[in-house]
């Protein structure tokens, strides 16, 4: 009886660590809601964010933005910035 108990509790204490443990699968399959389709031009973001320099303003979040570098290879992509 006793080696019954001790085997049973060892499988319920392995199955409590493989329950808390977190691998980061969870994150990886998660939609959250970024499609290919929602990305957002860094420039225009850039631009806009520098234009609303109000003060007091909250830091904006851009961990789960997903941006599109369409102006790489334009010299002038932040001229009006300069103007």
């Amino acid at each position: 009886m006793k080696p019954i108990l001790s085997a049973t509790a060892a499988m319920a204490f392995s199955l409590a660590l493989l329950g808390c443990a977190d691998s980061g699968s969870s994150m990886q399959m998660s939609d959250n809601g970024n499609d290919a389709d929602s990305s957002v031009d860094f420039t225009a973001f850039v631009i806009s964010e520098i234009n609303n320099t109000s003060e007091g303003r909250d830091a904006t979040a851009i961990n789960e933005i997903e941006f599109n570098f369409n102006d790489q290879d334009n010299d002038q992509a932040f001229a009006e910035l300069f103007e």
